[in-house]
């Protein structure tokens, strides 16, 4: 049988408080206690397509430790940068892990099945039996029995082989339900969830991707950096985004555009848009596929 993990109810997500490459096995993360007990498989992902799995095999105030890479792992290990989510979510490994073993169970069952010489070594006298008859009478009902648990194997693999949100199907079985047909999606709901802006520590300069999404970073440089903003074909951020950036280091934090012939940034400034001084802040507001606003202490 392979090794399964016990699965967290109504898991949770943090996110990572430092980077980490692809072969580093110590994770601080924000919030330990929303990933259940050691050990369990956690998920990284990036947006809906990007996605790594661990085993956690260990974890202390504010980290832990996990292993990657293993056949129970999805995915390949891959750098992750502050910020990115992890949650206790049950993969594609585990349910496959699933599956394989409650097929092992029922070819067992079927070889059990099969072995018509006695298997547990049945005595009459054990079964109270005196004539050859009786003997015929309770194999009989062993069979029924055998009968009983191949057929309950056979609904519980039904029920695996359906995926994601199941309904009966008026026979005993079931099948897969249609989302926003027979139920309402979560990810439907997800409008209209409060969600905290995650905050990213930044140091050096940087060309903002989906992960700043309606993040604010703070800003520790010592010596000026230039913050890149993509052109929407690099990076399509939503109309609406909004990214603040707190000038906490002393050096400067300037803005460009990717493409100054094809977006806009608009802005106070004369020139090149400075945040004004240490301990200010400034708000980045996309306001349509190629401008976007710099609002606050800019000069």
């Amino acid at each position: 049988m392979k090794t399964m993990y016990r699965a967290v109810p109504f898991a949770q997500e943090t996110q990572l408080t430092q980077a980490v490459n692809n072969v580093e096995t110590r994770f601080y993360v924000d919030d330990v206690s929303v990933f259940g007990n050691v050990p369990g498989v956690l998920s990284l992902w990036e947006g809906t397509e990007i996605g790594e799995s661990v085993i956690m095999i260990a974890k202390g105030t504010g980290f832990i430790d996990v292993q990657r890479g293993t056949a129970e792992c999805s995915g390949i290990p891959r750098a992750w940068v502050t910020g990115t989510k992890i949650a206790a979510l049950i993969d594609a490994g585990q349910i496959n892990t699933l599956q394989d073993n409650v097929t092992a169970l029922a070819g067992k069952q079927t070889a059990h099945e099969g072995d018509t010489n006695n298997p547990h070594g049945v005595t009459t006298d054990q079964i109270g039996a005196v004539s050859e008859e009786a003997f015929i009478m309770y194999s009989e009902y062993h069979n029924g029995i055998a009968s009983a648990h191949k057929t309950l194997f056979s609904k519980t693999q039904n029920r695996i082989d359906a995926e994601g949100v199941l309904k009966g199907n008026g026979n005993g079985g079931v099948t897969a339900a249609v989302p926003n047909t027979d139920y309402v999606p979560p990810s439907a709901l997800d409008k209209y969830a409060l969600k905290n802006a995650t905050i990213v520590n930044i140091s050096k300069p940087i060309n903002l991707n989906l992960i700043y999404h309606n993040a604010i970073l703070v800003c520790t440089n010592s010596s000026n950096i230039t913050v890149t903003i993509p052109h929407s074909s690099s990076v399509d951020f939503p109309v609406g985004t909004v990214i603040t950036f707190i000038r906490s280091g002393s050096g400067a934090v300037a803005f460009e555009v990717q493409n100054p012939l094809t977006m806009d940034l608009r802005s106070v400034a004369q020139g090149e848009p400075i945040i004004d001084k240490q301990h200010t802040a400034v708000s980045l507001v996309k306001i349509d596929t190629n401008t976007w606003y710099l609002l606050g202490a800019i000069v």
